[in-house]
């Protein structure tokens, strides 16, 4: 019998293996899970990605969503596609103190 930290102990066990397994989340289940909007946009700001709270907030569907430009969905859209774009260009992320706008089609 092995204690501690000798080469058995450290060997994964079948059970040990198959509860690794079932515990891995996948990453689009958290999104589709999180209480807070989430958009994904590309390097065009069209819509890639919208989980249900930004299909709830925007009030529109990931089907009508996706593929389109940003500003097609948010009126203004001046001042986030400015940011949007500013964070593609430099990699940076940038905080929405305040930023009006209407979600939905025009």
């Amino acid at each position: 019998m092995t204690l501690g930290g000798g080469p058995a102990a450290r060997r994964p066990t079948e059970a040990g293996r198959a509860a690794h397994a079932r515990a891995k989340v996948d990453p689009d289940e958290i999104l589709q899970a999180l209480t807070t909007a989430v958009v994904v946009l590309d390097d065009a700001l069209s819509i890639v990605y919208v989980n249900p709270a930004a299909e709830n907030l925007l009030g529109i569907s990931v089907r009508q969503a996706v593929g389109r430009q940003l500003r097609a969905v948010i009126h203004p859209s001046d001042e986030l596609e400015s940011l949007c774009s500013r964070a593609l260009d430099s990699g940076l992320t940038f905080g929405l103190r305040e930023l009006t706008a209407r979600a939905g089609d025009r």
